[in-house]
C-alpha cells in the first residue's frame, strides 16, 4: 500500500506530492485541477507502464496519433507527448516519475517514463583467432553521441522501474513495443470510470466470482439500494442482434430476482444506483491485493445511501487488502465519507484537496492539502467548504 505519493512531470502535475495516504482516499478539487490525472498516473504505476495501457489512456483523450515514419520533421504530435507538461517532450532529461515520496532513485518500484531516441549501428569485433565479425546493434542515443553519423534515429518512449529499463516503445506506427527483462512490477488494478462500465465487462467479472463467497457480499451491497433484492444472473441479451452474437455471448445483461415478483427484473430498469453498486463491488474483487480507482464516486448514488456504500467500501478494502482512490465533486459525498472515516481506525481514510497553489514561489503548480477523517468531520460539521 502506498504511504505517500509523488508525481512529477505528468500532464499538469509537474511536482505533485501527497504527504500521507490511507487505505481509502478521497480526492477533491475544481474542474481541471488534476484529479483525473492523479488516477491516470496511479493506473500507469500499477500497470508497470505497460505500453498497451499507455495507448488505452492516450486513446481515451484522442492523443494516439502516429507520425509518418518517412516524415523526419515530426510536425504532427507523437504518441504520448501529451503525457508531459506543455504537451511536448522535454528538451532536457526530465522524466515522468510516479511512486512514493523520496524513492525516486532508491526504490525499484518507482516508475519512470522518459522520451528518448534509439539508433542503429554496426559493431565490429575480433575473436581470439583474429576473425572479424560485424553485427547490427540498436541502443539508446547517448548525450555524447554525434547524431550526424547515424542513418536511422527512432523516437521512443522508455519505461523503467528505478534504474532498470523495462519497456522501450517506438513512437512510429510501423514499430512494435519491445519489452525488456526483468518485467516491471505490476499491481492488480481496477478502474471505475465516470461513465458506466459496460454490462459485458461486468459479466466477465461476475463469471470469476459468481460461485464464490464474494456472491453474498455483492448481494448484501445491492440490498443497500433495493432491500427486496434476492438473486442475480447475467443472460445473453435478446435485442435483435444476430443469433451468432447471442450464442457467442458478446451481449450480456444482468437480471435480478426480487421478493414477491415472479418474473426476473432487468438491473437496467432498476435505476442507476443498482448498476453503480454492482460496478463498485465487482471492481473491488477484481482489485484484490492492489488498487481500486473510482472517478466521481457519487455517480448514480443518491445522497441517502452514500454513507452505507462508503461503509461497504471501507470494510471490503480491509478484507481484500485494497487501497482505494476516488474523486468527487459532491458535498454529500464528502460529508458521508467524513462520517464513515471518522469512525474508523486512524489511517483508514484521508481526503486530499488538489488545486493550484496561490504562493508566488510555487508558480501556480498543483499542490495537495490532506485532511484525516476526524479533521474532515469537524470541517463538514462546521459547514466549511473543502472542495
Amino acid at each position: 500500500m502506498l504511504k505517500s505519493l509523488e508525481i512529477k512531470n505528468f500532464r499538469a502535475l509537474e511536482d505533485f506530492t501527497v504527504s500521507k495516504l490511507s487505505r481509502v482516499n478521497l480526492i477533491v478539487g475544481k474542474n481541471n485541477s488534476g484529479k483525473s490525472s492523479i488516477l491516470e498516473a496511479l493506473r500507469i504505476y500499477a500497470g508497470g507502464g505497460n505500453p498497451e495501457l499507455l495507448r488505452e489512456i492516450a486513446g481515451l483523450h484522442d492523443e494516439m496519433r502516429y507520425a509518418s515514419e518517412t516524415d523526419s520533421s515530426f510536425v504532427e504530435a507523437l504518441p504520448f507527448e501529451s503525457f508531459f507538461p506543455g504537451r511536448k517532450f522535454p528538451d532536457d532529461e526530465s522524466r515522468i516519475i510516479i511512486g512514493e515520496i523520496g524513492t525516486e532513485m532508491s526504490n525499484a518500484t518507482t516508475l519512470q517514463i522518459r522520451h528518448g531516441q534509439r539508433i542503429s549501428e554496426e559493431i565490429t569485433s575480433t575473436d581470439d583467432e583474429g576473425q572479424t565479425t560485424t553485427r547490427p546493434v540498436r541502443r539508446l542515443l547517448d548525450r555524447n553521441d554525434d547524431v550526424s553519423v547515424f542513418d536511422e534515429i527512432t523516437p521512443v518512449l522508455v519505461v523503467s522501474n528505478g534504474n532498470q529499463d523495462t519497456f522501450i516503445t517506438s513512437l512510429l506506427a510501423a514499430r512494435t513495443p519491445r519489452r525488456l527483462d526483468p518485467v516491471g512490477t505490476f499491481l492488480p488494478c481496477a478502474f471505475v470510470p465516470t461513465r458506466f462500465v459496460s454490462f459485458d465487462d461486468l459479466a466477465d467479472l461476475w463469471d470469476k466470482v459468481g460461485l464464490t463467497s464474494a456472491k453474498a457480499v455483492i448481494f448484501d451491497a445491492l440490498r443497500i439500494i433495493e432491500p427486496d433484492f434476492q438473486d442475480l444472473m447475467f443472460i445473453m441479451k435478446n435485442d435483435g442482434t444476430s443469433l451468432n452474437n447471442r450464442i457467442m455471448g458478446t451481449t450480456r445483461t444482468p437480471i435480478a430476482r426480487l421478493q414477491n415478483i415472479e418474473r426476473p427484473v432487468p438491473i437496467n430498469s432498476m435505476g442507476d444506483g443498482m448498476a453503480r453498486v454492482l460496478q463498485l463491488t465487482l471492481k473491488l474483487f477484481a482489485a484484490k491485493g492492489g488498487i481500486l480507482l473510482i472517478d466521481e464516486f457519487e455517480n448514480g448514488l443518491h445522497y441517502s445511501v452514500q454513507e452505507k456504500v462508503w461503509q461497504m467500501m471501507f470494510d471490503l478494502a480491509h478484507k481484500l487488502d485494497i487501497q482505494i482512490f476516488a474523486t468527487t465533486h459532491s458535498w454529500d459525498c464528502i460529508d458521508s465519507f467524513a462520517k464513515v472515516a471518522s469512525q474508523r481506525e486512524a489511517g483508514d481514510g484521508e481526503l486530499f484537496k488538489v488545486g493550484r497553489s496561490i504562493r508566488t514561489s510555487d508558480h501556480g503548480k498543483i499542490t495537495s492539502t490532506v485532511f484525516d477523517g476526524q479533521q474532515l468531520l469537524e470541517l463538514t460539521q462546521a459547514d466549511m467548504e473543502v472542495r
